[in-house]
């Protein structure tokens, strides 16, 4: 019963703190050097002889005037596009081998391999009390289907090579 309430204290001195620090007010940094002030008028400057010069701002962030979404739900059709220089950038999780042969050949274009997304054959274990037979509730049988499964065959048919196989639930693409 101690315990529950040094954890509930604990939990309020946390909460309470972060409140707090994100309360505080921000720092403002003060100019060591007072602004100079313009006494005189400036000089006429002929627009034919001298180019006017650019604008000195504290502008954060990027120097984009316009971006433009679009929606493009075929690969070939964005690949295209792309080579066109009508589309920049294509962030999107492709799997045609053929759209990915054409972008390996061209020079012009860069790609990067992303990692993380499969697809399983799964397995109910289930047992069913309604006198019919699951053979998948058997540890036997479902090690006897995974040593059946061609996962190399599967890759190359269903991804043309795109893809690793997997047989533990780890991928072995990340850092753990």
């Amino acid at each position: 019963m101690k315990l529950k309430y040094l954890y509930i204290l604990l939990s309020l001195l946390v909460v309470s703190s972060m409140v707090l620090a994100a309360c505080q007010p921000v720092p403002t940094t003060e100019a060591t050097e007072a602004p100079s002030v313009v006494t005189e008028a400036p000089e006429q400057v002929s627009e034919a002889t001298e180019a006017p010069a650019a604008p000195t701002t504290d502008r954060k962030g990027a120097w984009v005037d316009e971006i433009i979404f679009t929606s493009i739900d075929d690969v070939p059709n964005a690949v295209a596009q792309i080579q066109a220089d009508q589309l920049d950038l294509y962030a999107y999780l492709a799997e045609d081998p053929d759209t990915f042969e054409i972008v390996k050949s061209d020079p012009n274009l860069a790609y990067s391999l992303a990692y993380g997304s499969w697809d399983s054959i799964m397995f109910n274990t289930t047992e069913f009390n309604n006198g019919k037979l699951n053979p998948f509730s058997n540890q036997k049988i479902r090690e006897a289907t995974n040593w059946l499964v061609d996962r190399n065959y599967l890759v190359q048919e269903a991804l043309g090579g795109l893809g690793t196989t997997r047989v533990v639930s780890h991928l072995n693409t990340f850092p753990d």
